[in-house]
């Protein structure tokens, strides 16, 4: 007998071994460490409100941000530049009320049947497809209903609102607690990562910075935060803290938010690590031109890589890893791209004659789908629009096994892929765009930004060994050096040819250089 909420279940089992679970919904909060936790730790003492409720983030707003306006408010806009966001994420499944009428209405089914099979181990094929059209309905309140309305008021009192979700560098964790990122940093007007234990180092492959850039890239953004170095593990000198911030730059974000938790080592008064050195003013300098650098001009990147968010909700692994395989070849080879969405495949980015154009500006001219089994059919018919314009279609390894319309549960599959290319990683073959090296240089990362009167180019040697090559880039004009951390310039020998520039490029070990192409002596 089983005694929930005043109502009394009788079940007798039959012969065998069993285990009841009994569902229901309850508030909980995750772990925060807000400023009014009793305990000043990071617990669930303190409670949060229900992110899917709009009426709760209003007040939210009311309690934080308009007390903040009621007293320093004539500072909005020059002081105060905006309101910061950490990680707001779910630790239990997401419920809010009114959610099962929103479901219904939006999905065409009754998900309550679904409900409880969601907290067995191994849910059949039925299940997981309910489960993700449960996913893709609550990820939409999480947008309009915490995400939005903060983005809103931030935007009508002159401010910028920035934030990161948890678990960038795992995406797996990131689609059960946070849904869909691009869905999430729709509105928000300074998407962002963070890399505050070992994320990024010189031992790991960390490209999901690329997911801050790309939100910046899609929805018009001219900037894209780090919070970096908080707790982090090693802790580093001032050294391999600048081979983690270019890492960062390289990959596209260019703002820098610096944390760091430790005060002081064996009991010494100034900070630990690269903070109490000498040279740490220096690398600030350093970071700050280099940050104003990356956020001039518009991003180029001409390819567009699908996010597989859907078929992650279905546990898709498989699709997952070929996105980050594909992300380390493209990056690798010197082939800059933006990650794209579902989301902006199917209403945001503009169909131009053989491109996709975002809010920046940038054009797509190839779009990689890495091996997703799921797709909305309004990006699937984007796409074929894309490719009878003129654009250029990869489906990596496979094609989507199937397509959703009005919800998940019931997809179906679509045979027909005639209009698109279908490759194997190891056989994906793309012509260089902006960027073509004599050689094959691996560690050699680089960003490409346009300017009204010229181009910019970033450089990164990760390696600890020397690189030089010869690099043909996409401009004209004189090449010229900028050197941010003297805030200083200098011609470059470079070889014009048309509408290309040829040059003769060598890294130290973790060195990192910008090239100007431009005319203009007076930039």
């Amino acid at each position: 007998m089983i005694n929930s909420g005043g109502r009394v279940l009788r079940w007798t089992a039959p012969a065998g071994k069993w285990q009841v679970l009994v569902v229901g919904d309850q508030f909980r909060t995750s772990q925060t460490r807000s400023v009014n936790n009793p305990t000043r730790g990071k617990d669930t003492s303190a409670s949060l409100f229900d992110y899917l409720n709009a009426d709760a983030a209003r007040q939210f707003l009311a309690f934080t941000h308009e007390q903040y306006k009621k007293y320093v408010g004539d500072e909005f806009g020059k002081t105060v530049l905006g309101f910061r966001g950490d990680e707001p994420d779910f630790a239990y499944t997401p419920w809010t009320p009114g959610i099962l009428e929103r479901f219904t209405s939006e999905k065409g089914y009754d998900i309550k049947p679904y409900l409880p099979l969601f907290f067995v181990p191994h849910p059949d094929p039925e299940t997981r497809h309910a489960k993700a059209d449960y996913w893709d309905v609550w990820s939409k309140l999480f947008r309009d209903n915490f995400f939005k309305i903060q983005a809103d008021w931030c935007a009508a009192n002159g401010l910028a609102y920035r934030v990161h979700l948890n678990h960038e560098d795992m995406m797996m964790q990131l689609v059960k607690s946070e849904g869909d990122f691009f869905r999430d940093m729709r509105y928000v007007q300074v998407p962002g990562i963070d890399a505050i234990w070992h994320q990024i180092w010189t031992d790991n492959v960390a490209d999901f910075p690329k997911l801050a850039s790309s939100a910046a890239h899609l929805f018009g953004r001219a900037r894209a935060f780090t919070e970096s170095f908080a707790a982090y593990r090693p802790t580093p000198d001032v050294a391999q803290a600048k081979w983690i911030i270019d890492e960062q730059f390289v990959h596209g974000i260019n703002d820098l938010e610096i944390m760091f938790y430790p005060s002081s080592a064996n009991g010494e008064k100034k900070p630990a690590g690269f903070l109490g050195s000498d040279r740490f003013p220096s690398l600030v300098s350093y970071a700050e031109r280099a940050a104003y650098l990356l956020s001039s001009g518009v991003p180029t990147a001409s390819i567009g890589v699908y996010f597989p968010t859907s078929s992650m909700w279905l546990g898709d692994e498989a699709a997952d890893k070929l996105t980050l395989d594909l992300t380390k070849q493209l990056l690798e080879s010197q082939r800059d791209f933006d990650y794209v969405d579902d989301d902006s495949l199917a209403n945001l980015l503009k169909l131009r004659q053989d491109s996709f154009e975002n809010m920046s500006g940038s054009a797509y001219r190839t779009i990689i789908v890495p091996g997703a089994d799921l797709i909305s059919r309004k990006a699937l018919d984007r796409l074929k629009e894309f490719a009878r314009s003129g654009g250029h279609v990869i489906f990596l390894e496979c094609t989507p096994r199937e397509i959703s319309d009005r919800n998940i549960l019931h997809a179906k599959p679509d045979g027909d892929f005639a209009w698109a290319t279908v490759r194997r990683l190891s056989d994906l073959r793309l012509p260089p765009f902006d960027v073509d090296f004599k050689s094959f240089l691996p560690s050699l990362k680089y960003l490409h930004r346009r300017l009204k009167d010229g181009d910019l180019y970033f450089f990164f040697n990760e390696s600890d060994k020397p690189q030089a090559t010869e690099a043909t880039l996409s401009g004209r004009g004189r090449a010229r050096i900028l050197d941010p951390t003297v805030g200083s310039e200098g011609d470059l020998a470079a070889r014009i040819e048309g509408d290309r520039v040829r040059v003769k490029l060598s890294l130290e070990p973790s060195e990192s250089r910008f090239l100007l192409l431009s005319a203009d002596r007076t930039h």
